[in-house]
């Protein structure tokens, strides 16, 4: 004869080993379903956070004369430019408008001749004069420094101002003054898509010399000096394959010629394996800066001597002129260099995404326990 108490016990929630079994499996599909739910939701929804991917992506640089902050669109038809006025500088906390380095010299205002932007929209940009604030503060050239083009979610962090930055809404960051390169002026940096370090290429006595620089404390590594048939580089810029591209003016002198540099990426240190020419482009363009374009595979300069953009071919003379851009000295132009020239979201802000879509899921699976 049975005992009903033996019975119940058997049966109570807590002595149910039979069951158990099935119900963690159960438990644990659901945690499943919660991360499948929140993978579902989270790529579309970051995707959205960065905006929508354009044909071609948008251009960001600096005007050398004016010290302004420019964004082109459509630059491989008719290229539009918007202008964000001048950029400012951060003194201390006091935001103070980026002064005229040279008044003697009408070509010459902030002196900055590099710019880049990482993968999360955050600029990066060398003045090679230095900056002193009377009763403020002083900025040894050459100086790195640092701009949020884009906001965490993908929205721009900068907003258009005057040409006397009489809002201070465009502040540069000083990052700090550039050690390790007897204070020869930078001419061009860019992030090597590979192993994520900022290269630069500076001034050395109709030579020139590649290093890399730390972003956070400015110091700089030499990677190759006095780099065998260079005179006058005036920026760099990699590809998404890591080549590295370099623009020779020559001091003005005579063609402007594009370099192709491989790096050997196998030691602690990179090192430089090989640079040859890959483009004559015939005459003096003045060519000043460069820019990947890595949603289409093409290599952007602006020529001085013309105020245009260029196309540049990469494995053979020539390039195509892709129209004027209504500035006379833009030492510095770049892509967000990702396919779809958009930001990558930072780590923290998907990761709350995450977090928040998941909380949602248990909330209403809760709820539905209840009113079960």
């Amino acid at each position: 004869m049975n005992n009903p108490r033996k019975v119940q016990m058997h049966n109570s929630p807590n002595m149910r080993s039979g069951a158990s079994l099935d119900q963690r499996g159960a438990g644990f599909c659901r945690q499943l379903q919660l991360f499948a739910v929140c993978a579902l939701f989270l790529g579309p929804l970051l995707l959205l956070m960065a905006g929508t991917a354009l044909a071609v992506p948008t251009m960001w640089g600096t005007d050398e004369d004016t010290g302004h902050l420019v964004k082109i669109e459509n630059y491989d038809s008719t290229p539009f430019v918007t202008d964000y006025g001048r950029l400012s500088i951060n003194d201390g906390g006091t935001i103070r408008p980026f002064p005229d380095t040279d008044t003697e010299e009408s070509g010459v205002f902030t002196d900055i001749e590099s710019f880049t932007l990482n993968d999360q929209g955050v600029a990066f940009m060398v003045g090679n004069s230095t900056v002193a604030f009377a009763g403020g503060g002083t900025f040894s050239g050459p100086h790195l420094y640092s701009l949020r083009i884009f906001n965490g979610d993908g929205t721009e962090a900068v907003l258009a101002d005057d040409g006397a930055a009489s809002s201070g809404y465009n502040a540069v960051e000083s990052i700090g003054a550039i050690s390790g390169n007897d204070d020869n002026p930078i001419n061009g940096i860019d992030f090597d898509p590979i192993s994520g370090s900022l290269f630069g290429v500076i001034e050395n006595s109709n030579r020139d010399d590649l290093v890399v620089i730390d972003p956070v404390t400015a110091a700089v590594t030499e990677i190759e000096t006095s780099m065998d048939g260079t005179n006058d580089i005036e920026d760099i810029q990699f590809d998404k394959q890591g080549n590295l591209y370099l623009i020779d003016d020559d001091g003005g002198e005579s063609e402007d010629i594009l370099h192709l540099a491989v790096l050997d990426r196998s030691g602690a240190t990179p090192t430089l394996q090989s640079i040859r020419v890959v483009n004559n482009t015939g005459d003096d363009h003045r060519i000043e800066s460069l820019a990947w374009d890595f949603q289409n595979d093409r290599l952007i300069g602006f020529s001085d001597a013309s105020n245009s953009l260029f196309q540049l071919n990469t494995a053979s003379d020539g390039f195509t002129d892709l129209g004027g851009v209504q500035f006379n000295d833009i030492e510095g132009i770049d892509f967000v260099p990702t396919p779809t020239g958009l930001p990558v979201p930072e780590p923290s802000t998907a990761l709350l995404l995450c977090l928040g879509l998941m909380a949602l899921a248990i909330g209403r699976r809760n709820l539905r326990r209840r009113s079960s």
